[in-house]
């Protein structure tokens, strides 16, 4: 290879890396491609004619980037001491709103817990954490924060590509305006914070943005997709066998240490705390909607 090769190909290299370096293929920047094959599904999906695409199309291109979500995608998280998690979720107010609902809606949620063999207390628990009972649904307008999500954050392009296209479905089968949507920063929607391929998935005959036992029969249906177990708790004595074999190291180390904090080492978690899991990815949030609920149902 000639010197003038050579200095070639160094010359180019160097330019690449100074490419990366000042425009880097991270959060915040548009991707182009995977918009344009968005666009392209749209159009040859058969969910949509062509008055409902050319709306959808008119409405993305009227989206803008929602620097608060970047942000917040961007910066790394300080992980909070499951003390200060617990303190900011069980509260008195929370768990006192809780019980009466939990009161007055007891006749529904025990025909409920026959059916599907989730504890009251457990979907209470999931309400009163997601969204205070309705109270705090999210004030994010969902079809800008999916179309951020979609386009501008490379890491997880595909699932939030998918969550919009069911936001889209979602949005035609219940007749609501999608410019008018609001929820979580992620997309999360109503009072139980489903995402929108699960609200089509679980919930596509309910109300979850206004009636609370639509969303306990949602939360349900997802558990019992999940292989809940009626016939165990969440935790279990150890020497049961019950204990579940979490494939995340992580997560038996994360429990571990709570149940240690709370006096539990004698405790495990079951495949019903996986099925919480499924629901929110955090053991803190997972062991949160367990004890939760063990004052919500005392208190009732």
């Amino acid at each position: 290879m000639s010197l003038l090769e050579n200095c070639i190909i160094v010359s180019i290299i160097i330019i690449l890396i100074l490419f990366f370096i000042f425009f880097p293929l991270s959060e915040g920047n548009f991707n182009t491609s995977t918009y344009t094959n968005f666009i392209s599904r749209i159009k040859k999906s058969t969910e949509f004619d062509d008055k409902e695409t050319s709306e959808i199309i008119n409405d993305l291109s009227n989206c803008v980037k929602d620097e608060r979500i970047i942000k917040i995608f961007s910066t790394t998280q300080k992980p909070v001491e499951w003390n200060n998690y617990k303190k900011k979720i069980i509260k008195k107010k929370i768990i006192n709103k809780g019980s009466k609902i939990y009161k007055e809606k007891k006749e529904f949620l025990l025909n409920l817990e026959k059916e599907y063999g989730i504890p009251k207390e457990i979907l209470i628990s999931i309400l009163g954490i997601e969204s205070r009972y309705g109270k705090s649904k999210g004030n994010f307008n969902t079809l800008n924060s999916l179309y951020t999500l979609s386009f501008y954050n490379f890491r997880r392009t595909t699932f939030f590509t998918e969550e919009l296209y069911a936001f889209l479905i979602l949005c035609k089968k219940r007749d609501m305006e999608r410019k008018k949507i609001t929820g979580s920063y992620v997309g999360a929607l109503g009072c139980s914070k489903f995402m929108p391929s699960n609200y089509v998935k679980y919930a596509i005959d309910l109300d979850l943005f206004n009636n609370l036992e639509d969303c306990c029969i949602a939360i349900c249906r997802f558990f019992n997709d999940k292989k809940w177990d009626c016939t165990t708790s969440i935790l279990v004595k150890k020497d049961k066998g019950l204990c579940f074999k979490f494939e995340d190291i992580q997560v038996s180390e994360h429990l571990n240490d709570i149940l240690k904090q709370e006096n539990k080492e004698d405790m495990c978690g079951t495949i019903n705390l996986d099925c919480i899991l499924q629901y929110n990815y955090s053991t803190k949030y997972a062991m949160a909607v367990y004890f939760l609920g063990e004052h919500i149902r005392n208190y009732s």
